[in-house]
């Protein structure tokens, strides 16, 4: 119980953080402030999930760095023998 609760504040403390360093999130609005009660109750399943994106998003974004890489080597002329 201890590391849940531990986990919980700590999540919680970084989530507040990092709302009151982005300039378009109102810090008046009770829905965000809903938001982050609710991932910091839930934390133990909201990291996670948010690592499997970040993962899914860098593997996409590195898949669409080698397409672009073919369509490059493709869209040039082949050497010759000269």
């Amino acid at each position: 119980m201890t590391f849940y609760l531990y986990g919980a504040g700590t999540y919680c403390i970084f989530l507040i953080y990092r709302m009151f360093q982005d300039s378009e999130c109102s810090k008046t609005d009770s829905t965000s402030w809903l938001i982050i009660a609710i991932a910091s109750l839930f934390w133990i399943l909201v990291i996670p999930i948010s690592l499997l994106e970040l993962q899914a998003k860098a593997k996409n974004k590195n898949t669409y760095s080698l397409r672009e890489v073919d369509r490059l080597e493709n869209s040039t002329t082949p050497l010759t023998d000269s």
